[in-house]
């Protein structure tokens, strides 16, 4: 009886060992989950395998307590369709050291679609548009993305401070 036992806990420990093992290897850097904006003011905390979706107020505050900050700054211009009455919305994917932005324009206007943030960032969406959208990740860098209309070109710009 003892060694039916012995038997079993070392199948059943077996059996979890490997369990473990092949999850372990499917987890990465892909967002845990994409979380569509509706309106301006969401903050997304993504942990574990949920996510929770608050509204707030946007605000603009910020504490910098590092004493040598680093920025890089990346900026993409894309030329404008022709200019119609009716132009077609387009979408863009824009994808950050923090996660990814999905944005839809025409010519002058520019919308937020959706936001993935990666696992140990959460956002704060500043403007969802039009004119501009705005969106800034916060977690082990500081990212912030900027998509707007300048001089009849769609700017899309990508802050990232450590």
């Amino acid at each position: 009886m003892i060694l039916g036992w012995l038997g079993a806990t070392a199948a059943t420990t077996l059996v979890a060992y490997l369990a473990v093992d092949a999850a372990g290897s499917r987890v990465g850097d892909s967002p845990l989950a994409t979380v569509v904006a509706a309106d301006s003011g969401s903050t997304t905390a993504v942990t574990g395998s949920s996510s929770t979706v608050t509204s707030t107020a946007p605000t603009s505050t910020s504490t910098d307590t590092s004493t040598t900050p680093v920025s890089t700054t990346t900026t993409a211009a894309t030329t404008a369709p022709p200019t119609t009455s009716a132009a077609a919305w387009q979408q863009q994917t824009i994808n950050s050291a923090a996660g990814k932005v999905i944005v839809s324009y025409r010519p002058g206007e520019a919308r937020l679609e959706s936001v993935a943030p990666l696992a140990g960032y959460t956002f704060d969406v500043k403007a969802a548009g039009p004119p501009e959208v705005r969106v800034e990740f916060a977690g082990p860098l500081r990212v912030e993305i900027r998509v707007r209309w300048r001089d009849g070109q769609l700017v899309t710009e990508i802050d990232e401070d450590s």
